[in-house]
């Protein structure tokens, strides 16, 4: 089965999140999908897969760039739940500084790890200046392992614009 890599950025509009969810739910009909839970959308995107359905909520893995104990206890809660209900939640413990950060050599290695199991990538985009690395490094990566890739500007009503 084809698997997707998704990155999503954080702090969209209500009306860009409108988009995510549709192309999410045209992804999630014909893949398996991998979304990465760094720097995202999280609250969004957790009320978005609280409700899709069992047999597509399986079809759902996510990617934590930590320890699952780490992120807020309601959103730990959450996905533990929905993992219950058949989503596949992946943390990757990935060594920390001394002031226990993960530099980008780090984040890098997230990304590996988590395109290694994937065929296809999209980034959502929007022009914000302050997001350009999370949205275009995935991309980069997924580029040197020969994965097909996408982008998806919400900027221009989600228009699909393969790199």
């Amino acid at each position: 089965m084809l698997e997707i890599g998704v990155f999503v950025p954080s702090n969209l509009s209500k009306e860009s999140f409108e988009i995510v969810s549709e192309r999410l739910d045209d992804f999630i009909e014909k893949a398996e999908v991998h979304i990465s839970f760094y720097r995202t959308s999280d609250i969004e995107l957790l009320k978005y897969l609280l409700h899709l359905e069992e047999e597509l909520l399986e079809k759902v893995h996510i990617h934590i760039f930590s320890n699952i104990r780490l992120l807020d206890n309601e959103v730990e809660d959450v996905i533990k739940f929905l993992a219950q209900k058949g989503l596949v939640y992946k943390e990757h413990l990935l060594p920390k500084n001394e002031q226990g950060e993960s530099g980008k050599s780090y984040y890098d290695l997230f990304l590996r790890e988590m395109l290694r199991e994937c065929d296809e990538v999209v980034s959502f985009s929007v022009s914000d200046v302050n997001q350009i690395s999370k949205i275009y490094r995935p991309l980069d990566i997924a580029k040197e392992h020969f994965k097909e890739i996408f982008e998806v500007e919400l900027d221009d009503g989600g228009k699909i614009k393969k790199l």
